[in-house]
Formats: structure tokens, sequence, C-alpha cells
């Protein structure tokens, strides 16, 4: 996807969730910030020539990140990732109840301070992503 379609795509998911209310509908909200991260993480991996426009992240670590594409990932790239790999994780647990070496699934309680930090990362991500695009 070409970096343009990303942002626009971006904007959209922040559309989306400015009409949530993040306590209530905080599920939906993990989901949309995971959607937009992994959008914004694209058009950055896109903007500073680490991966081709043909090539998409649909996570973090999926698809592999090939050894030649990490040696391009800077430590301000690598922070966003972990950014985003924070989003990730709370997603797997907050929205699919699923835990490691756990077969059954099961939502466990929530924890409001989870989608504001989240938030917080998908803030973080799009200033990042606005100055990346500015370079």
């Amino acid at each position: 996807m070409l970096t343009k379609s990303h942002m626009e795509l971006a904007d959209q998911w922040d559309r989306a969730m400015s009409k949530l209310d993040l306590q209530e509908d905080h599920i939906v909200v993990i989901e949309i910030c995971m959607m937009m991260g992994t959008t914004l993480l694209n058009a950055i991996f896109h903007a500073r020539g680490i991966r081709e426009e043909a090539i998409d992240q649909n996570h973090t670590v999926r698809p592999d990140i090939p050894p030649e594409v990490v040696a391009k990932i800077t430590p301000d790239v690598r922070e966003i990732m972990d950014d985003l790999f924070y989003i990730e994780e709370n997603r797997k647990l907050h929205c699919r109840g699923m835990y490691p070496d756990v077969l059954e699934r099961d939502l466990p309680e929530w924890d409001p301070p989870v989608v504001d930090k989240c938030v917080a990362k998908i803030r973080k991500m799009q200033a990042f992503t606005k100055a990346v695009l500015a370079e």
C-alpha cells in the first residue's frame, strides 16, 4: 500500500475512534489502536525506506522481517515498534482472551488504565509518523 493510502486509512481509524467512549468501548478502541498502529508503522517503514511499499506488516512480527530489513530499523523506529507491540499484546489479552500457554479463551477483568496507555502510544506514533513524513 502507498504511504499516502496508509495515512488516509489511519485518519479514518482516528475519526472512528473519536466517536467512542474510551472506557465503555475499550475493546473496540484497543482494536482500532492496533489497526491504526500497524497502518502508521507501514507508513514509517515506507517513508524511511525500511520496506518497499509493496510489502506491509500485519503486526510488528508478521510477516517475519528479514535480517537485511531489521538492519535498517533505527532505535527511534524500534521504540515505536515496541509501543505497537504493547498494543498488540493487550489486544490479545483484552479483546481475544488469549494468554500464553492457555487453550481456552477467557477475557480478564478489565483494567481501565490499559486503554489510556494504548491511546497514548497511538498518539505518540501519530506524532512520530508526521515527523518522519516531514523529513
